[in-house]
Formats: C-alpha cells, sequence, structure tokens
C-alpha cells in the first residue's frame, strides 16, 4: 500500500528528495461542531496517505497516483485549476499556492500512494494539499513555519473544494502528538491535547478500528444530505438566538422552545449537532482523568445518536459494531466521522481470531472484505526515510 520510495523509482529512475507521511483524520466527537462554534475531539490514523518529490527536468510537474493507476503532468506556469472532483486539482493547487507566495519552483516528479489517494474528494484534497505544502516546504528549504504552512494549506483547500473546508483539520494534519488527542474549540481556534490512557490492559482496554470495507459511494448520497441539512438548520437558528447568546451553549429545550418557528427536522439537526459539541468536551474530560468506561458510554451515546437524531443508518455498519460488542471484553463501539471509508471505532480488549471469524460471516453477507487491526493515535505529517513502516 505504501511502497512509495520503490514506486517513484519505478516511474522516474531516481529516489526522491524527500518523503512526507500524511495521516488520515479521525474525528471521535464533534463532527459538525464547526456549526455551532463548538468542541471537537481528534486523532490520526498511520492509514492516510504518502507523497514522494523529486526535481524534475523544465517546468514539468509529473504526478503519479499508484493508488488510482492514474499519470498525468502539467506545465508550472500558467495552471488553472478548477473544482472538478479530479485528485490532481489538489497537485494543481498546492504548486500554485507556493508561487503565489513568491517562491520559483523546478520541474517536479511526484508519486501519491494510499488509502486516502483514492478517498471522496474533499477528504483527498485537504490531505494531497497539506502534504505538498510540507513536503515542498522541505525538500526547498522555504523556511515557512507550522503557521504559515496552515495558511496556505487551508487557502488552497478553500480554492478547490467543494464545501468549505474546516481549519481544525488542517490544524491536526500538522499539529497532532503521537499517542494523543486533539481537543479543538471552533469558537477560538485553540486547541490542546489529551494523553491516551488506553494502554491495553484489563482495566483500561485498547483500542482498535474496524475497516468494513463499505465505499464512500454506498452511503455518500446520505452523508452529504446529512451535511447539508446541518448546515441549513444550524443557518435557521442562528437569528432567534439574542446578542449574548452562544450556540454551543444552547440546551435541548431551549432549542424545542423555538420549534414552531424551525420545524422537527431542524431540531433534529440542531440537537445532534449541539449535543456532539457537549459529548466531546464530556469524553476530553474522561481521557483527562483516564476513565475509559466512561469515554466508552459517551462514544456508545453517540453511535446511538447518529441512527436515532440524526437518521444515519448503513446496514453494513451496523451489523459490525452489533458482532463486535457482542465480545465480552468490548466496552463499545461507533462509526467515526459519520463512517467516513466505513470506520468504527472499538473500544475493549478485542479477541482477535473471534473477530475474524465474525468478518468471514459479514464477507459472506455483505460481499465486502472487512478487517480489523490495533488502532493507537498516530502523529500529525512527518518526514520519513523511504518506505518506512511499510503497512503490506
Amino acid at each position: 500500500m505504501y511502497r512509495v520510495l520503490s514506486h517513484h523509482k519505478e516511474e522516474y529512475g531516481i529516489e526522491p528528495e524527500v518523503v512526507v507521511d500524511v495521516p488520515g483524520l479521525v474525528t471521535l466527537f464533534g463532527s459538525f461542531s464547526e456549526h455551532v462554534k463548538g468542541y471537537s475531539l481528534m486523532c490520526t490514523s498511520s492509514h492516510g496517505l504518502r507523497i514522494a518529490i523529486s526535481k524534475g527536468e523544465g517546468r514539468t510537474v509529473r504526478v503519479q497516483n499508484y493508488t488510482m493507476q492514474e499519470r498525468r503532468k502539467f506545465q508550472i506556469s500558467g495552471i488553472k485549476v478548477q473544482r472538478d472532483g479530479k485528485w490532481l486539482s489538489a497537485v494543481k493547487v498546492a504548486v500554485q499556492m507556493i508561487l503565489k507566495e513568491g517562491y520559483p519552483l523546478p520541474g517536479l516528479d511526484v508519486s501519491i500512494t494510499g488509502e486516502n489517494a483514492n478517498t471522496n474528494y474533499d477528504n483527498g484534497v485537504s490531505s494531497i494539499i497539506s502534504g505538498m505544502v510540507f513536503a515542498l516546504n522541505s525538500m526547498l528549504a522555504l523556511g515557512l513555519d507550522k503557521g504559515e504552512m496552515i495558511r496556505i494549506a487551508y487557502k488552497g483547500v478553500s480554492s478547490v473544494s467543494h464545501e468549505p473546508p474546516k481549519l481544525r483539520d488542517i490544524v491536526a494534519l500538522f499539529s497532532m502528538k503521537k499517542d494523543h488527542f486533539l481537543f479543538y474549540d471552533e469558537e477560538s481556534g485553540g486547541y490542546s491535547f489529551v494523553e491516551n490512557p488506553f494502554d491495553g490492559s484489563a482495566e483500561k482496554g485498547g483500542l482498535f478500528l474496524l475497516d468494513s470495507g463499505v465505499p464512500f459511494a454506498i452511503f455518500g448520497s446520505e452523508y452529504i444530505g446529512i451535511k447539508v441539512g446541518l448546515a441549513g438548520a444550524l443557518q435557521k437558528l442562528g437569528p432567534l438566538l439574542s446578542s449574548s447568546e452562544k450556540m454551543r451553549d444552547l440546551s435541548v429545550k431551549e432549542i424545542k422552545y423555538h420549534s414552531r418557528e424551525l420545524g422537527e427536522e431542524v431540531i433534529r439537526f440542531a440537537t445532534f449537532a449541539l449535543e456532539e459539541s457537549k459529548r466531546a468536551k464530556d469524553a476530553k474530560l474522561a481521557l483527562e482523568e483516564g476513565d475509559t468506561n466512561l469515554f466508552a458510554h459517551i462514544l456508545s451515546e453517540r453511535h446511538i445518536a447518529l441512527s436515532e437524531t440524526l437518521g444515519f443508518f448503513c446496514p453494513e455498519l451496523e451489523w459490525l459494531c452489533k458482532r463486535a460488542d457482542e465480545q465480552e471484553n468490548v466496552k463499545a463501539s461507533a462509526m467515526v466521522s459519520i463512517g467516513v471509508l466505513g470506520k468504527i471505532l472499538v473500544v475493549g480488549n478485542v479477541g482477535i481470531q473471534e473477530m475474524f471469524e465474525k468478518l468471514k460471516e459479514y464477507e459472506h453477507i455483505f460481499d465486502f472484505h472487512a478487517m480489523i487491526r490495533h488502532f493507537y493515535p498516530f502523529s500529525g505529517l512527518r518526514i520519513i526515510s523511504g518506505d518506512e513502516g511499510i503497512i503490506i
């Protein structure tokens, strides 16, 4: 999956000058907190993508996306970028943004590989642009600090994504500390880190990531519909607040007070967004206290709210959650980030062999190949040595 060094050498005949590991983003709580200026709790996964770059000839940028088995090229001068839903737009805009900052660029040979190289468009755009900016800053010694790279990446993502990007996602990619969770405040833009208390012991339990293998396209339209509904709901709620009220501080009772003006659907969406923000705050406190049982309980609440409050339901993911929860030492399981790429976080100590048998049954029923693995909160963007830590 991640043999970006060998792919680059095979494609261009030389070793890359820089290889960047771009982690995958995992939003545990507060997926829609930006709409209420609330809180979110995030971490990163080791399954993201990798970008290798070397200087090329002339003024041409050659790019191979090994995961998608596609090759493209474009000229550095006169770059035209469109919101066309194609991964190459992310590479183009990253190069364009560095040029706009006043830095001259040589020709470039670029290789991209990994799970997030073939994900839904907006997720891939954030990962590729952030990784490209980070890689070019290192390879060409541009001297950009973290704040400047975040600004450039965010501006680039804003120019090409289909929807407004989340600043917290860019911040997390550049800032995340290994074996920590990031707690983000949408109102202030501030963030803090919480150490991971899951040590795999019988008392604390461990973390596992269960990948359903369900493509985003299966539930993509429903997911997009929910995002649109949430954004619209909170726009209607905002004008009803007094100048001294903060949306994230509203209670469900206060929202329902406006049920006549808002309607049932708006109340439902607003309730989920506000409760998610509160769950992020509560989960952060549970982690700080090392109370993994309380964290698991909050995660279970989120899973229930996804279907009962938000109306999101995917039978494949629901089946896997139930099979995981049936295991004796599992504390909780829940879809994360509304199941982006069909991921489920499992809290507790999983009997791997027993779960493998369940996954065989799952594949027989649904015809998707699922995988389960230990999960450790990962680091942010980093320069690596070639194919370090290859995942086969």
